[in-house]
This record gives C-alpha cells, sequence and structure tokens, in this order.
C-alpha cells in the first residue's frame, strides 16, 4: 500500500457532503469497531493523509475524530459520499 500523502489542509473541507452513505460492510464493521457515523464526518472533516487504496478504485482517507482517535476511511475515488469500510488506526 502507497504510503498516506498530505494534502492540503483546506483541501477536502468543503467537499464533505452533507450526507454520507455507508455500505452494508462499513455499517457492519463500525458497529463492531464501536465507531459511531458522527467519528467517521469528524475525521473527513479533519484529515491530513489520503493515498489509493489496494485498487485503483478506492482511496484511504486518514483523519482525526473530535476525541483525538484517528480513523482510517476507505471509499471509492470521485465518491466521496460513501464509506466503504472505517477502522481506527492502530486495530
Amino acid at each position: 500500500m502507497p504510503a498516506p500523502v498530505a494534502p492540503p489542509r483546506d483541501r477536502f473541507w468543503c467537499k464533505l457532503p452533507t450526507v454520507l452513505e455507508y455500505s452494508d460492510h462499513a455499517t457492519k464493521r463500525m458497529k463492531q469497531r464501536q465507531i459511531t457515523p458522527a467519528e467517521v464526518e469528524e475525521a473527513l472533516r479533519d484529515m491530513d493523509a489520503t493515498s489509493r487504496g489496494d485498487r485503483s478504485t478506492r482511496i484511504i482517507r486518514w483523519g482525526t475524530t473530535g476525541s483525538g482517535s484517528r480513523l482510517r476511511v476507505v471509499q471509492y475515488a470521485g465518491r466521496n459520499d460513501f464509506v466503504i469500510t472505517a477502522a481506527r488506526v492502530g486495530e
């Protein structure tokens, strides 16, 4: 997996959609990992790195929640309104 690249701090701020959709997989894994949709939204608002996923159709974004947890959020490239999965960094 490629190393994350830090984007400009304001690059993604305005691109976060009003409503995020979650795959069934994301919903299941977030419940198992005790990650709330609000935490995913906070992490995407405070993103500090992004990279291509293991497939060219996916992008991985790293961000920090309001409580200080770091999340890794996987989305489809070009679809910032859909979450494939999310995990706390280190899990």
